[in-house]
């Protein structure tokens, strides 16, 4: 499942909007009539669902659903480029 899918998932789960609704141009406030409060809900929601934190200046941004998957693939990009490598059982010796 992809970005995309997996934040689809989440609008859904808030109950604002139908699933018909949510497409990657679709503007938060137009759109979904998304308030900054559902915003500030599913950044947290996203934020656990895929292990990135988003500052709310980046957060304050967004202006469409494709806006929240470009940063939390950028996101996860940074994430798993910094985490430490620990895992040495896979590498042969």
């Amino acid at each position: 499942m992809n970005t995309y899918q997996r934040l689809k998932e989440l609008v859904l789960a808030q109950g604002i909007v139908t699933a018909s609704a949510i497409h990657p141009n679709a503007d938060l406030s137009r759109d979904l009539t998304y308030t900054p409060g559902d915003v500030a809900e599913l950044v947290r929601m996203a934020e656990q669902r895929f292990g990135v934190e988003i500052s709310f200046e980046e957060y304050t941004t967004f202006e469409t659903v494709r806006d929240i998957v470009h940063v939390l693939n950028n996101k996860q990009i940074e994430r798993d480029l910094t985490a430490p490598f620990s895992d040495y059982s896979s590498l042969a010796l």
